[in-house]
């Protein structure tokens, strides 16, 4: 009888554990696909419409999917950085988002020192966010925003 309850209990909390796998596994579909970059400014200027369409397009779609390699998902993206007036130097970046079932929200992985380094960013000054269809970096020192649209 008490090998019967332990079965039990297990096949209950595996068949627990896999729901809420599904669920995020669900919730990170709904948000995976393309994006592309719809604005880029600080308080000053607002800078996409003046970048060459060539230009754009070195940076300005990304991607949020699944890593065949580890099966985590990652949003990978070129970060334009305002170097002077309209010149720019790039950045290929990608940090890892997951939906916690726990919290009911999507969580992004924090971008390092190594991963800032080539820009001179902080990783204490910038930030990833989520909101319905956009993802925006933002730069906290000069307040700029980089804003990818889900396609």
């Amino acid at each position: 009888m008490k090998h019967l309850l332990v079965f039990l209990l297990a096949a209950l909390t595996l068949t627990a554990c896999s729901d809420q796998l599904d669920i995020a596994e669900q919730k990170m579909q709904e948000i995976a696909g393309d994006y592309l970059v719809t604005s880029i400014s600080d308080r000053r200027y607002i800078y996409l419409p003046e970048i060459p369409a060539a230009e754009r397009e070195t940076f300005q779609h990304a991607r949020l999917a699944k890593s065949g390699s580890d099966d985590r998902w990652y949003f990978e993206y070129t970060l334009p950085v305002p170097v002077s007036g309209n010149q720019f130097t790039y950045q290929r970046l990608s940090q890892e988002i997951i939906w916690e079932p726990a919290f009911g929200q999507y969580f992004i992985g924090s971008l390092t020192d190594k991963d800032l380094a080539a820009i001179g960013y902080e990783p204490g000054d910038v930030s990833l966010e989520m909101k319905t269809g956009k993802i925006t970096f933002w730069y906290l020192e000069q307040n700029l925003a980089v804003i990818w649209t889900r396609q």
